[in-house]
Protein backbone atom coordinates (compact mmCIF):
# COMPACT_ATOMS: atom_id res chain seq x y z
CA UNK A 1 0.00 0.00 0.00
CA UNK A 2 1.92 3.00 -1.29
CA UNK A 3 -0.36 5.77 -0.04
CA UNK A 4 -2.09 6.47 3.22
CA UNK A 5 -5.87 6.32 3.63
CA UNK A 6 -8.25 7.93 6.04
CA UNK A 7 -11.35 5.92 6.99
CA UNK A 8 -14.27 7.83 8.49
CA UNK A 9 -17.79 7.05 9.60
CA UNK A 10 -20.35 9.19 7.78
CA UNK A 11 -21.99 11.67 10.16
CA UNK A 12 -23.35 14.46 7.94
CA UNK A 13 -25.73 14.84 5.02
CA UNK A 14 -22.90 16.08 2.78
CA UNK A 15 -20.93 12.89 3.49
CA UNK A 16 -23.96 10.78 2.54
CA UNK A 17 -24.28 12.76 -0.70
CA UNK A 18 -20.61 12.15 -1.53
CA UNK A 19 -20.96 8.42 -0.86
CA UNK A 20 -24.11 8.24 -3.00
CA UNK A 21 -22.37 9.99 -5.93
CA UNK A 22 -19.35 7.72 -5.61
CA UNK A 23 -21.46 4.55 -5.52
CA UNK A 24 -23.54 5.65 -8.50
CA UNK A 25 -20.37 6.29 -10.51
CA UNK A 26 -18.75 2.94 -9.66
CA UNK A 27 -21.89 0.90 -10.39
CA UNK A 28 -22.59 2.88 -13.56
CA UNK A 29 -19.16 1.88 -14.86
CA UNK A 30 -20.19 -1.73 -14.25
CA UNK A 31 -23.49 -1.23 -16.09
CA UNK A 32 -25.54 -1.50 -12.89
CA UNK A 33 -28.01 0.94 -11.36
CA UNK A 34 -28.35 0.83 -7.58
CA UNK A 35 -30.07 2.93 -4.97
CA UNK A 36 -30.60 2.75 -1.24
CA UNK A 37 -28.13 5.23 0.25
CA UNK A 38 -29.99 8.09 1.85
CA UNK A 39 -30.14 10.22 4.97
CA UNK A 40 -31.66 7.37 7.00
CA UNK A 41 -28.12 5.96 7.01
CA UNK A 42 -27.24 8.61 9.59
CA UNK A 43 -29.38 6.86 12.21
CA UNK A 44 -27.95 5.30 15.35
CA UNK A 45 -28.62 1.83 13.89
CA UNK A 46 -26.51 2.36 10.76
CA UNK A 47 -22.86 3.19 10.20
CA UNK A 48 -21.19 3.75 6.83
CA UNK A 49 -17.41 3.50 6.68
CA UNK A 50 -15.77 5.21 3.74
CA UNK A 51 -12.11 5.36 2.73
CA UNK A 52 -10.38 8.46 1.36
CA UNK A 53 -7.02 8.26 -0.34
CA UNK A 54 -4.99 11.10 1.12
CA UNK A 55 -2.99 13.48 -1.04
CA UNK A 56 -0.96 16.59 -0.27
CA UNK A 57 -3.47 18.51 -2.38
CA UNK A 58 -6.67 18.20 -0.30
CA UNK A 59 -8.77 19.00 -3.39
CA UNK A 60 -7.67 15.69 -4.91
CA UNK A 61 -8.83 13.61 -1.95
CA UNK A 62 -11.63 11.29 -3.04
CA UNK A 63 -13.56 8.27 -1.83
CA UNK A 64 -12.09 4.91 -2.87
CA UNK A 65 -14.34 2.48 -1.03
CA UNK A 66 -17.43 2.22 1.19
CA UNK A 67 -19.10 -0.39 3.37
CA UNK A 68 -22.10 -0.26 5.70
CA UNK A 69 -23.55 -2.12 8.63
CA UNK A 70 -27.10 -1.85 9.96
CA UNK A 71 -28.11 -3.12 13.40
CA UNK A 72 -31.48 -4.85 13.60
CA UNK A 73 -34.32 -2.67 14.92
CA UNK A 74 -38.10 -2.44 14.87
CA UNK A 75 -37.84 -1.42 11.20
CA UNK A 76 -36.08 -4.67 10.38
CA UNK A 77 -33.06 -5.02 8.12
CA UNK A 78 -32.72 -3.17 4.76
CA UNK A 79 -33.34 -6.14 2.46
CA UNK A 80 -36.47 -7.44 4.23
CA UNK A 81 -38.80 -5.04 2.39
CA UNK A 82 -37.40 -5.89 -1.04
CA UNK A 83 -38.90 -8.43 -3.43
CA UNK A 84 -36.56 -10.94 -5.10
CA UNK A 85 -37.11 -13.54 -7.81
CA UNK A 86 -35.90 -17.08 -7.61
CA UNK A 87 -33.18 -17.74 -10.18
CA UNK A 88 -32.80 -20.55 -12.70
CA UNK A 89 -29.06 -21.28 -12.99
CA UNK A 90 -28.55 -24.06 -15.56
CA UNK A 91 -24.75 -23.85 -15.53
CA UNK A 92 -21.68 -22.05 -14.30
CA UNK A 93 -21.94 -19.33 -16.93
CA UNK A 94 -23.94 -16.41 -15.40
CA UNK A 95 -25.03 -15.38 -18.90
CA UNK A 96 -27.21 -18.52 -19.01
CA UNK A 97 -28.99 -17.72 -15.75
CA UNK A 98 -32.37 -16.06 -15.70
CA UNK A 99 -34.97 -14.99 -13.12
CA UNK A 100 -38.17 -17.02 -12.92
CA UNK A 101 -41.19 -14.78 -13.28
CA UNK A 102 -43.95 -15.16 -10.73
CA UNK A 103 -41.62 -16.43 -7.99
CA UNK A 104 -41.53 -13.29 -5.85
CA UNK A 105 -39.64 -13.99 -2.65
CA UNK A 106 -39.08 -11.99 0.54
CA UNK A 107 -36.13 -12.74 2.82
CA UNK A 108 -37.26 -13.46 6.37
CA UNK A 109 -34.61 -13.31 9.08
CA UNK A 110 -36.95 -14.25 11.95
CA UNK A 111 -35.32 -17.65 12.39
CA UNK A 112 -32.03 -15.93 13.17
CA UNK A 113 -33.71 -13.51 15.55
CA UNK A 114 -35.41 -16.26 17.52
CA UNK A 115 -32.27 -18.40 17.65
CA UNK A 116 -29.85 -15.93 19.19
CA UNK A 117 -29.37 -14.87 22.83
CA UNK A 118 -31.16 -11.69 23.90
CA UNK A 119 -27.90 -9.82 24.33
CA UNK A 120 -26.65 -10.70 20.83
CA UNK A 121 -27.93 -8.30 18.21
CA UNK A 122 -28.45 -9.20 14.55
CA UNK A 123 -26.52 -7.08 12.05
CA UNK A 124 -26.53 -6.69 8.26
CA UNK A 125 -23.41 -5.86 6.23
CA UNK A 126 -23.40 -4.35 2.77
CA UNK A 127 -20.53 -3.41 0.45
CA UNK A 128 -21.90 -0.25 -1.12
CA UNK A 129 -19.11 0.25 -3.65
CA UNK A 130 -15.37 -0.17 -4.05
CA UNK A 131 -13.15 0.92 -6.90
CA UNK A 132 -11.29 -2.19 -8.10
CA UNK A 133 -9.16 -0.32 -10.62
CA UNK A 134 -6.16 0.10 -8.37
CA UNK A 135 -3.71 -2.37 -6.89
CA UNK A 136 -4.79 -2.00 -3.25
CA UNK A 137 -8.52 -2.56 -3.76
CA UNK A 138 -8.34 -6.01 -2.20
CA UNK A 139 -6.46 -4.75 0.84
CA UNK A 140 -8.80 -1.82 1.23
CA UNK A 141 -11.79 -4.18 1.09
CA UNK A 142 -10.14 -6.41 3.70
CA UNK A 143 -9.55 -3.47 6.04
CA UNK A 144 -13.04 -2.00 5.57
CA UNK A 145 -14.68 -5.38 6.15
CA UNK A 146 -12.65 -6.16 9.26
CA UNK A 147 -13.19 -2.69 10.70
CA UNK A 148 -16.92 -2.93 10.03
CA UNK A 149 -17.15 -6.36 11.70
CA UNK A 150 -15.13 -5.41 14.78
CA UNK A 151 -16.98 -2.12 15.23
CA UNK A 152 -20.39 -3.84 15.08
CA UNK A 153 -19.26 -6.58 17.49
CA UNK A 154 -18.29 -3.82 19.95
CA UNK A 155 -21.85 -2.53 19.59
CA UNK A 156 -23.23 -5.93 20.64
CA UNK A 157 -23.72 -7.76 17.33
CA UNK A 158 -23.60 -11.54 17.69
CA UNK A 159 -24.92 -12.80 14.35
CA UNK A 160 -24.58 -11.28 10.87
CA UNK A 161 -26.60 -11.68 7.69
CA UNK A 162 -25.49 -10.36 4.32
CA UNK A 163 -26.90 -10.21 0.77
CA UNK A 164 -23.99 -10.21 -1.68
CA UNK A 165 -23.37 -10.42 -5.39
CA UNK A 166 -23.01 -14.08 -6.33
CA UNK A 167 -19.52 -13.39 -7.70
CA UNK A 168 -18.04 -12.78 -4.24
CA UNK A 169 -19.70 -15.69 -2.43
CA UNK A 170 -16.34 -17.50 -2.20
CA UNK A 171 -14.75 -14.38 -0.79
CA UNK A 172 -17.35 -14.11 1.97
CA UNK A 173 -16.81 -17.78 2.82
CA UNK A 174 -13.22 -16.82 3.62
CA UNK A 175 -14.65 -14.28 6.07
CA UNK A 176 -16.57 -17.03 7.87
CA UNK A 177 -19.96 -16.65 6.11
CA UNK A 178 -22.12 -19.55 4.89
CA UNK A 179 -25.34 -19.65 2.87
CA UNK A 180 -28.52 -18.82 4.75
CA UNK A 181 -30.78 -19.65 1.78
CA UNK A 182 -29.76 -22.55 -0.47
CA UNK A 183 -30.78 -20.95 -3.79
CA UNK A 184 -29.61 -17.87 -5.66
CA UNK A 185 -32.00 -14.96 -6.02
CA UNK A 186 -32.36 -12.26 -8.65
CA UNK A 187 -32.35 -8.69 -7.25
CA UNK A 188 -34.25 -6.33 -9.61
CA UNK A 189 -32.88 -3.31 -7.73
CA UNK A 190 -29.35 -4.01 -8.92
CA UNK A 191 -30.10 -6.17 -11.95
CA UNK A 192 -27.93 -9.02 -10.71
CA UNK A 193 -27.96 -12.32 -8.84
CA UNK A 194 -27.34 -12.51 -5.11
CA UNK A 195 -26.83 -15.06 -2.36
CA UNK A 196 -27.91 -14.62 1.26
CA UNK A 197 -25.27 -15.60 3.82
CA UNK A 198 -24.86 -15.58 7.61
CA UNK A 199 -22.04 -15.76 10.14
CA UNK A 200 -21.77 -16.34 13.89
CA UNK A 201 -19.73 -13.37 15.13
CA UNK A 202 -19.08 -15.10 18.47
CA UNK A 203 -17.16 -17.95 16.81
CA UNK A 204 -13.41 -18.55 17.19
CA UNK A 205 -12.89 -17.34 13.63
CA UNK A 206 -13.96 -13.79 14.42
CA UNK A 207 -12.19 -13.77 17.77
CA UNK A 208 -8.92 -14.09 15.82
CA UNK A 209 -9.47 -10.99 13.69
CA UNK A 210 -6.42 -8.86 14.34
CA UNK A 211 -8.14 -5.57 15.11
CA UNK A 212 -8.63 -3.98 18.49
CA UNK A 213 -10.81 -1.04 19.49
CA UNK A 214 -11.20 0.40 23.00
CA UNK A 215 -13.70 -1.48 25.13
CA UNK A 216 -15.76 1.70 25.27
CA UNK A 217 -15.39 3.56 21.97
CA UNK A 218 -17.55 6.39 23.33
CA UNK A 219 -14.90 7.20 25.95
CA UNK A 220 -12.88 8.90 23.22
CA UNK A 221 -15.31 11.57 22.07
CA UNK A 222 -15.32 12.28 18.33
CA UNK A 223 -12.70 9.65 17.59
CA UNK A 224 -14.44 7.83 14.74
CA UNK A 225 -11.56 8.57 12.36
CA UNK A 226 -9.19 5.80 11.27
CA UNK A 227 -6.02 6.04 9.20
CA UNK A 228 -4.17 3.38 7.22
CA UNK A 229 -0.43 3.83 6.81
CA UNK A 230 2.01 1.69 4.79
CA UNK A 231 5.05 -0.07 6.22
CA UNK A 232 8.05 2.16 7.01
CA UNK A 233 5.90 5.31 7.00
CA UNK A 234 7.10 7.70 9.71
CA UNK A 235 4.08 9.01 11.62
CA UNK A 236 5.83 11.12 14.25
CA UNK A 237 9.37 12.53 14.23
CA UNK A 238 11.61 13.03 17.23
CA UNK A 239 11.81 16.73 18.09
CA UNK A 240 8.58 17.73 16.31
CA UNK A 241 6.45 20.41 17.94
CA UNK A 242 3.77 20.55 15.24
CA UNK A 243 0.61 18.45 15.45
CA UNK A 244 -0.48 17.33 18.90
CA UNK A 245 -2.27 14.19 17.76
CA UNK A 246 -2.89 11.03 19.78
CA UNK A 247 -3.33 7.70 18.00
CA UNK A 248 -4.67 4.34 19.16
CA UNK A 249 -3.25 1.33 17.28
CA UNK A 250 -6.15 -0.69 15.90
CA UNK A 251 -4.18 -3.20 13.83
CA UNK A 252 -0.50 -3.84 13.15
CA UNK A 253 2.37 -2.41 15.13
CA UNK A 254 4.72 0.57 15.20
CA UNK A 255 8.31 0.77 16.34
CA UNK A 256 9.56 3.57 18.57
CA UNK A 257 13.11 4.69 17.86
CA UNK A 258 15.32 7.30 19.52
CA UNK A 259 18.35 8.93 17.92
CA UNK A 260 21.31 9.94 20.07
CA UNK A 261 24.59 11.58 19.10
CA UNK A 262 26.18 8.16 18.75
CA UNK A 263 23.51 5.80 17.46
CA UNK A 264 19.88 5.06 16.76
CA UNK A 265 18.06 2.69 19.11
CA UNK A 266 14.70 1.02 19.14
CA UNK A 267 13.14 1.30 22.58
CA UNK A 268 9.75 -0.33 21.99
CA UNK A 269 7.47 -2.18 19.61
CA UNK A 270 3.82 -1.38 20.40
CA UNK A 271 0.71 -2.97 18.95
CA UNK A 272 -3.11 -3.15 18.98
CA UNK A 273 -4.85 -1.43 21.89
CA UNK A 274 -1.89 0.83 22.75
CA UNK A 275 -1.63 4.59 22.20
CA UNK A 276 1.18 6.92 21.19
CA UNK A 277 1.63 10.66 20.76
CA UNK A 278 0.13 11.39 24.16
CA UNK A 279 3.25 12.71 25.89
CA UNK A 280 3.68 15.80 23.69
CA UNK A 281 -0.05 16.48 24.11
CA UNK A 282 0.16 16.65 27.90
CA UNK A 283 3.52 18.23 28.71
CA UNK A 284 3.93 20.47 25.65
CA UNK A 285 7.46 19.22 24.99
CA UNK A 286 8.82 18.07 21.60
CA UNK A 287 8.18 14.52 20.41
CA UNK A 288 10.56 12.25 22.29
CA UNK A 289 10.97 9.61 19.55
CA UNK A 290 10.28 8.59 15.98
CA UNK A 291 7.22 6.38 15.49
CA UNK A 292 7.41 4.24 12.33
CA UNK A 293 4.91 1.78 10.84
CA UNK A 294 6.09 -1.79 11.16
CA UNK A 295 3.42 -3.73 9.21
CA UNK A 296 2.23 -4.05 5.63
CA UNK A 297 -0.51 -1.70 6.70
CA UNK A 298 -1.11 -0.21 10.14
CA UNK A 299 -4.58 0.99 11.13
CA UNK A 300 -4.73 3.82 13.63
CA UNK A 301 -7.70 5.42 15.33
CA UNK A 302 -7.15 9.16 15.54
CA UNK A 303 -8.36 10.49 18.87
CA UNK A 304 -9.32 13.81 17.34
CA UNK A 305 -11.15 15.58 20.14
CA UNK A 306 -8.68 14.90 22.91
CA UNK A 307 -6.80 17.73 24.55
CA UNK A 308 -5.16 18.09 27.94
CA UNK A 309 -8.17 19.86 29.49
CA UNK A 310 -10.76 17.31 28.31
CA UNK A 311 -8.60 14.42 29.52
CA UNK A 312 -7.83 16.02 32.84
CA UNK A 313 -11.32 17.13 33.83
CA UNK A 314 -13.36 14.07 32.80
CA UNK A 315 -12.78 11.20 35.27
CA UNK A 316 -13.92 8.46 32.86
CA UNK A 317 -11.59 9.62 30.09
CA UNK A 318 -8.82 10.40 32.58
CA UNK A 319 -8.76 6.90 34.10
CA UNK A 320 -8.90 5.22 30.66
CA UNK A 321 -6.09 7.40 29.35
CA UNK A 322 -3.93 7.18 32.46
CA UNK A 323 -4.38 3.41 32.60
CA UNK A 324 -2.92 3.08 29.10
CA UNK A 325 0.10 5.16 30.10
CA UNK A 326 0.60 3.13 33.26
CA UNK A 327 0.48 -0.12 31.31
CA UNK A 328 3.26 1.18 29.06
CA UNK A 329 5.44 1.89 32.10
CA UNK A 330 4.70 -1.57 33.52
CA UNK A 331 5.78 -3.17 30.24
CA UNK A 332 9.03 -1.21 30.13
CA UNK A 333 9.76 -1.95 33.78
CA UNK A 334 9.50 -5.67 33.07
CA UNK A 335 12.27 -5.27 30.52
CA UNK A 336 14.43 -3.42 33.02
CA UNK A 337 14.67 -6.74 34.87
CA UNK A 338 16.84 -8.11 32.05
CA UNK A 339 19.01 -5.02 31.69
CA UNK A 340 22.51 -4.29 32.78
CA UNK A 341 22.95 -2.43 36.04
CA UNK A 342 22.29 1.28 35.94
CA UNK A 343 21.98 4.26 38.25
CA UNK A 344 18.32 5.26 38.65
CA UNK A 345 17.47 8.89 38.01
CA UNK A 346 14.98 11.02 39.89
CA UNK A 347 11.87 12.47 38.28
CA UNK A 348 11.62 16.25 38.41
CA UNK A 349 8.98 17.42 40.89
CA UNK A 350 5.93 19.32 39.72
CA UNK A 351 4.09 22.04 41.69
CA UNK A 352 0.93 20.76 43.36
CA UNK A 353 -2.42 22.27 42.33
CA UNK A 354 -3.95 24.36 45.11
CA UNK A 355 -7.03 22.12 45.39
CA UNK A 356 -4.81 19.07 45.90
CA UNK A 357 -2.77 20.95 48.51
CA UNK A 358 -5.96 21.85 50.40
CA UNK A 359 -7.12 18.22 50.29
CA UNK A 360 -3.77 17.02 51.67
CA UNK A 361 -3.91 19.45 54.59
CA UNK A 362 -7.21 17.91 55.69
CA UNK A 363 -5.86 14.33 55.70
CA UNK A 364 -4.11 12.42 58.44
CA UNK A 365 -0.63 11.39 57.17
CA UNK A 366 0.66 7.85 57.50
CA UNK A 367 4.07 7.30 59.04
CA UNK A 368 6.55 4.57 58.06
CA UNK A 369 9.73 3.83 60.02
CA UNK A 370 13.15 3.36 58.45
CA UNK A 371 13.33 0.06 56.46
CA UNK A 372 9.57 -0.44 56.87
CA UNK A 373 7.82 -2.05 53.92
CA UNK A 374 5.19 0.31 52.47
CA UNK A 375 3.90 -2.11 49.85
CA UNK A 376 5.19 -5.21 48.11
CA UNK A 377 5.28 -6.02 44.41
CA UNK A 378 2.17 -8.10 43.61
CA UNK A 379 0.03 -6.65 46.43
CA UNK A 380 -3.41 -5.28 45.57
CA UNK A 381 -3.39 -1.49 45.53
CA UNK A 382 -6.40 0.79 45.86
CA UNK A 383 -4.57 3.97 46.80
CA UNK A 384 -1.54 6.08 45.90
CA UNK A 385 0.79 8.07 48.15
CA UNK A 386 2.01 11.63 48.04
CA UNK A 387 5.32 11.70 49.93
CA UNK A 388 5.40 14.49 52.52
CA UNK A 389 8.72 13.72 54.19
CA UNK A 390 11.58 11.25 53.74
CA UNK A 391 12.78 8.99 50.92
CA UNK A 392 11.29 5.82 49.48
CA UNK A 393 13.27 3.15 47.60
CA UNK A 394 11.41 1.63 44.65
CA UNK A 395 12.59 -1.81 43.53
CA UNK A 396 11.46 -4.77 41.45
CA UNK A 397 12.10 -8.44 42.07
CA UNK A 398 14.33 -10.18 39.53
CA UNK A 399 13.80 -13.78 38.38
CA UNK A 400 16.59 -14.99 40.69
CA UNK A 401 14.80 -13.53 43.71
CA UNK A 402 17.07 -10.52 44.19
CA UNK A 403 15.84 -6.93 44.16
CA UNK A 404 16.79 -4.28 41.59
CA UNK A 405 16.55 -0.64 42.63
CA UNK A 406 14.83 1.29 39.84
CA UNK A 407 14.08 4.61 41.49
CA UNK A 408 13.92 6.86 44.53
CA UNK A 409 10.95 8.97 45.63
CA UNK A 410 11.46 12.06 47.78
CA UNK A 411 9.17 14.64 49.37
CA UNK A 412 6.70 15.93 46.78
CA UNK A 413 6.77 12.69 44.76
CA UNK A 414 3.70 10.66 43.84
CA UNK A 415 4.03 6.86 44.09
CA UNK A 416 1.74 3.87 43.72
CA UNK A 417 -0.50 5.53 41.16
CA UNK A 418 -0.29 2.76 38.55
CA UNK A 419 -2.06 0.12 40.65
CA UNK A 420 -4.73 2.68 41.57
CA UNK A 421 -5.34 3.68 37.94
CA UNK A 422 -5.41 0.16 36.52
CA UNK A 423 -7.04 -1.67 39.39
CA UNK A 424 -4.18 -4.14 39.28
CA UNK A 425 -1.45 -5.37 41.60
CA UNK A 426 1.55 -3.32 42.63
CA UNK A 427 4.27 -3.41 39.97
CA UNK A 428 7.11 -2.64 42.40
CA UNK A 429 8.10 -2.82 46.06
CA UNK A 430 8.37 0.41 48.08
CA UNK A 431 10.50 0.61 51.22
CA UNK A 432 11.13 3.59 53.54
CA UNK A 433 14.83 4.59 53.49
CA UNK A 434 14.25 6.75 56.56
CA UNK A 435 11.23 7.93 58.52
CA UNK A 436 8.59 8.69 55.89
CA UNK A 437 5.26 10.46 56.16
CA UNK A 438 2.84 10.24 53.25
CA UNK A 439 -0.78 11.04 52.39
CA UNK A 440 -2.82 8.18 50.94
CA UNK A 441 -5.29 9.15 48.18
CA UNK A 442 -8.05 6.67 47.29
CA UNK A 443 -9.57 6.36 43.80
CA UNK A 444 -12.92 7.85 44.85
CA UNK A 445 -11.19 10.89 46.34
CA UNK A 446 -9.12 11.30 43.17
CA UNK A 447 -12.22 11.14 40.96
CA UNK A 448 -13.91 13.87 43.03
CA UNK A 449 -10.80 16.06 42.89
CA UNK A 450 -10.56 15.73 39.10
CA UNK A 451 -14.23 16.58 38.65
CA UNK A 452 -13.85 19.77 40.67
CA UNK A 453 -10.46 20.89 39.32
CA UNK A 454 -9.00 19.65 36.01
CA UNK A 455 -5.52 20.74 37.12
CA UNK A 456 -5.41 17.74 39.49
CA UNK A 457 -5.82 15.34 36.57
CA UNK A 458 -3.31 17.29 34.54
CA UNK A 459 -0.80 17.15 37.42
CA UNK A 460 -1.15 13.39 37.68
CA UNK A 461 -0.86 12.84 33.91
CA UNK A 462 2.27 14.97 33.76
CA UNK A 463 3.70 12.98 36.68
CA UNK A 464 3.09 9.69 34.83
CA UNK A 465 4.52 11.07 31.59
CA UNK A 466 7.63 12.30 33.42
CA UNK A 467 8.17 8.73 34.59
CA UNK A 468 7.56 7.40 31.09
CA UNK A 469 10.03 9.84 29.52
CA UNK A 470 12.58 8.96 32.20
CA UNK A 471 12.15 5.23 31.56
CA UNK A 472 12.50 5.76 27.79
CA UNK A 473 15.66 7.81 28.35
CA UNK A 474 17.11 5.19 30.67
CA UNK A 475 16.46 2.42 28.14
CA UNK A 476 17.81 4.39 25.19
CA UNK A 477 20.99 5.37 27.02
CA UNK A 478 21.82 2.03 28.66
CA UNK A 479 20.47 -0.92 26.72
CA UNK A 480 18.88 -1.97 23.44
CA UNK A 481 15.46 -3.26 24.38
CA UNK A 482 12.46 -4.86 22.76
CA UNK A 483 9.42 -6.56 24.21
CA UNK A 484 9.43 -10.25 25.02
CA UNK A 485 8.38 -11.50 21.60
CA UNK A 486 7.75 -15.19 22.25
CA UNK A 487 3.95 -14.93 22.48
CA UNK A 488 3.71 -12.51 19.53
CA UNK A 489 5.90 -14.84 17.50
CA UNK A 490 3.64 -17.83 18.19
CA UNK A 491 0.45 -15.88 17.49
CA UNK A 492 1.87 -14.65 14.19
CA UNK A 493 2.61 -18.24 13.14
CA UNK A 494 -0.89 -19.36 14.15
CA UNK A 495 -2.44 -16.51 12.13
CA UNK A 496 -0.89 -17.64 8.81
CA UNK A 497 -3.87 -19.85 7.74
CA UNK A 498 -6.31 -16.96 8.27
CA UNK A 499 -4.09 -14.60 6.30
CA UNK A 500 -3.82 -17.14 3.50
CA UNK A 501 -7.61 -17.51 3.41
CA UNK A 502 -8.07 -13.77 3.09
CA UNK A 503 -5.42 -13.44 0.38
CA UNK A 504 -6.89 -16.38 -1.58
CA UNK A 505 -10.30 -14.71 -1.39
CA UNK A 506 -9.01 -11.42 -2.76
CA UNK A 507 -7.18 -13.10 -5.60
CA UNK A 508 -10.43 -14.83 -6.55
CA UNK A 509 -11.68 -11.36 -7.47
CA UNK A 510 -8.62 -9.24 -8.15
CA UNK A 511 -5.96 -11.75 -9.14
CA UNK A 512 -6.66 -11.44 -12.87
CA UNK A 513 -5.91 -7.73 -12.90
CA UNK A 514 -2.59 -6.68 -14.39
CA UNK A 515 -2.14 -4.02 -11.72
CA UNK A 516 -2.69 -6.28 -8.72
CA UNK A 517 0.48 -7.36 -6.94
CA UNK A 518 1.60 -10.97 -6.56
CA UNK A 519 0.57 -13.11 -3.62
CA UNK A 520 2.26 -12.66 -0.29
CA UNK A 521 4.51 -15.56 0.73
CA UNK A 522 4.20 -16.26 4.44
CA UNK A 523 7.83 -17.04 5.05
CA UNK A 524 10.55 -16.09 7.54
CA UNK A 525 10.88 -12.63 5.99
CA UNK A 526 7.15 -11.98 6.47
CA UNK A 527 7.33 -13.00 10.15
CA UNK A 528 10.35 -10.75 10.66
CA UNK A 529 8.67 -7.78 8.99
CA UNK A 530 5.56 -8.23 11.12
CA UNK A 531 7.56 -8.33 14.36
CA UNK A 532 10.26 -5.83 13.39
CA UNK A 533 13.12 -8.33 13.74
CA UNK A 534 16.04 -9.40 11.58
CA UNK A 535 15.95 -12.87 10.01
CA UNK A 536 19.20 -13.72 11.75
CA UNK A 537 17.75 -13.05 15.20
CA UNK A 538 14.82 -15.49 14.87
CA UNK A 539 16.64 -18.30 13.03
CA UNK A 540 17.15 -20.27 16.31
CA UNK A 541 13.38 -20.33 16.95
CA UNK A 542 12.58 -21.58 13.47
CA UNK A 543 15.30 -24.20 13.76
CA UNK A 544 13.95 -25.45 17.09
CA UNK A 545 10.35 -25.66 15.83
CA UNK A 546 11.37 -27.45 12.62
CA UNK A 547 13.50 -29.95 14.50
CA UNK A 548 10.55 -30.82 16.76
CA UNK A 549 8.10 -31.08 13.79
CA UNK A 550 5.98 -28.18 15.01
CA UNK A 551 6.36 -26.30 11.71
CA UNK A 552 7.60 -27.04 8.21
CA UNK A 553 9.20 -24.67 5.71
CA UNK A 554 8.82 -25.28 1.97
CA UNK A 555 12.28 -25.72 0.45
CA UNK A 556 11.34 -23.91 -2.78
CA UNK A 557 9.04 -21.05 -1.75
CA UNK A 558 10.05 -20.66 1.89
CA UNK A 559 6.37 -20.75 2.93
CA UNK A 560 5.78 -21.73 6.57
CA UNK A 561 3.18 -24.30 7.61
CA UNK A 562 2.21 -24.96 11.25
CA UNK A 563 1.94 -28.73 11.66
CA UNK A 564 0.84 -28.86 15.30
CA UNK A 565 -0.82 -25.71 16.64
CA UNK A 566 -1.46 -27.20 20.09
CA UNK A 567 2.19 -28.15 20.49
CA UNK A 568 3.24 -24.68 19.31
CA UNK A 569 1.13 -23.10 22.07
CA UNK A 570 2.77 -25.31 24.71
CA UNK A 571 6.28 -25.10 23.30
CA UNK A 572 8.87 -23.29 25.42
CA UNK A 573 11.25 -21.50 23.08
CA UNK A 574 14.83 -21.92 24.21
CA UNK A 575 16.26 -18.62 23.04
CA UNK A 576 15.40 -15.25 24.59
CA UNK A 577 15.23 -12.58 21.89
CA UNK A 578 14.95 -9.75 24.37
CA UNK A 579 17.92 -7.44 24.27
Amino acid sequence: MNNGYMIKIAQTQSEIESIRNYSDRVFKNDGVTISGIDNTDLSADTKIFYAIKENKDASLNEIWGTIRYTMDSEKGLPFENDSFLRAHTPGKNPNDWHPIKGTEHYINADSLRSGRPDNHKLVNYGMLAIDIKHRVAARLYEVLMKLCVVHSIKKGAGHAIITVNHAIEKTMEKFGFARFLPERLYAPGIGNYIVVMTADLTSDFFSRIDLKLPQSVSVFTGSEVFRIFPRHKKICSQGDRLEKKVFLIVSGSVRVEVSTSLERKRIALIGPGEIFGEMALIDNLPRSADVICNHRHVILQELTNLNETIISQTPKIFFEFASMLSQRIRTLNKKVKTSASFTPEKCGLLPLPESLTNFIRQQEPKEFLKSELICRQGDHGDGMYLVNKGKIAISIELPDGSDLLIGMAEAGSLVGEMALLQGEHRSATMTACEVVTAIEIKKADLSNLISSDWRVGHFLLRTIINKLRLTDKMIASSIMIRPNLENDFKQKLLSIPDHENFIDAFHDIFGGMDTYESKTVYDINWICDELGLSAKSVTPWFGQLQKQDVISIDSETGAICVLDSMQLGRQELLYDLTA
